[in-house]
């Protein structure tokens, strides 16, 4: 056995008949976000006989919530070969990207997945956000006669750039991420189009839809950006486009003006969380790198009284002058921060005392979406 290490340039043509046997055989394709030569380095491989048999892609992001700069890995192309299973690889794999994360700085990991081996590691869905469906009969009373959708392919990107930037929640894109969702022009695991909105011919918006496998479903937006009326004016003319019966799309929990929206256009809106998965990586430092946004919740009189510590082996600890809330593991430590809606953690935040209560004014903290960065 050799590794884990990241992958180099030899182990390319091995590493895509890996994932194509445990996936598909177009995977490799479909994610150059993923697989190119820049991040070569963060695909984590196992080989045995001088052949990847074990693999747990990584890219690393830069992102904002609210303003505050994060280091965010997202994870992927997660494959073992079946004739090298129940050796503990992708356990050893995850830990290693783990290391390799925490060495780079990383605040927070997104898992494009939710399996024992990534809640072992301490990984829970977490998010308080909605999603809601658009019917055909609610597109057409909410549609726009001064909105038009346009199919654009990578020429528009400084346009769809520059709307995504004005995202509160997002993350810092390269020009590269765009190029390379254009290029496979697949989005969230499905083949998608970009479709830029405008109004009185003026850029407002944009969606990503995946393309619908067949006349009369609901479709989805894997991504949407900018002016989210707009979006709901277009919602019709799309449907009409793709003859789809409705379509699909999420809403962040901090988004409460597109919360507002659909509950004053009639739409139903469910509670969901966000994609996948996520595990802290380096709490204290994903505590003051959010400072601004506790300062903002709290105040900076209260944020700068309060610490925060800990590790796996002894439990995670938000202190406040002589008191402390103790957190057992990161699994909890990713509700708690984060918010979910699978296991409450009410509890704990309905406790005495003044940690517990600076908590309930600050959390949860918003949950990113990963759009075209989805690995």
């Amino acid at each position: 056995m050799e590794g884990p290490r990241g992958a180099t340039p030899a182990d390319t043509t091995f590493l895509k008949e890996l994932v194509g046997h445990v996936f598909r055989p177009t995977l490799f394709e479909e994610y150059p976000q993923l697989f190119n030569d820049d991040n070569l380095g963060n695909c984590r491989i196992i080989l045995e006989g001088g052949k990847p048999v074990s693999h747990i892609g990584m890219t690393l992001q830069d992102a904002t919530i609210l303003g505050c700069h994060l280091r965010v890995a997202c994870i992927g192309g997660v494959a073992t070969h079946p004739d090298h299973r129940g050796k503990g690889y992708a356990t050893r794999l995850f830990e290693d990207a783990g290391e390799v994360a925490y060495r780079d700085g990383v605040d927070f990991m997104m898992v494009s997945g939710d399996r024992s081996l990534y809640r072992r590691a301490g990984c829970r869905r977490i998010g308080l956000d909605y999603e809601t469906t658009v019917t055909n009969e609610q597109a057409t009373e909410f549609s726009d006669s001064s909105i038009d959708v346009k199919n654009v392919d990578a020429s528009a990107i400084p346009i769809i750039a520059g709307l995504y930037a004005l995202e509160p929640v997002r993350f810092l894109r390269k020009r590269e991420d765009y190029e390379r969702a254009f290029a496979c022009s697949f989005v969230m695991n499905r083949p998608s189009d970009f479709l830029l909105i405008s109004r009185n011919d003026h850029p407002c918006a944009y969606v990503i839809l995946q393309r619908p496998r067949e006349k009369g479903i609901i479709g989805n937006f894997a991504e949407i950006s900018g002016d989210r009326s707009a979006v709901l004016g277009a919602c019709a003319t799309i449907m009409e486009r793709y003859q789809m019966s409705g379509v699909h799309f999420h809403i962040g929990g901090w988004d409460i003006l597109t919360q507002g929206l659909c509950k004053q256009a009639g739409l139903s809106c469910s509670e969901t969380h966000a994609s996948g998965t996520v595990r802290i990586i380096h709490f204290r430092q994903m505590m003051e790198h959010m400072r601004p946004y506790m300062e903002q919740k709290l105040g900076s009189q209260q944020v700068n009284a309060l610490s925060f510590e800990g590790d796996d082996a002894n439990g995670y600890k938000i202190c406040f002058g002589d008191e402390m809330m103790h957190v057992p593991d990161r699994g909890e430590l990713a509700h708690l921060l984060f918010g979910t809606r699978e296991e409450t953690v009410a509890d704990r935040l309905a406790e005495g005392g003044k940690v517990a209560e600076l908590m309930r004014q600050m959390l949860p903290f918003p949950a990113m979406w990963y759009g075209i960065n989805y690995v």
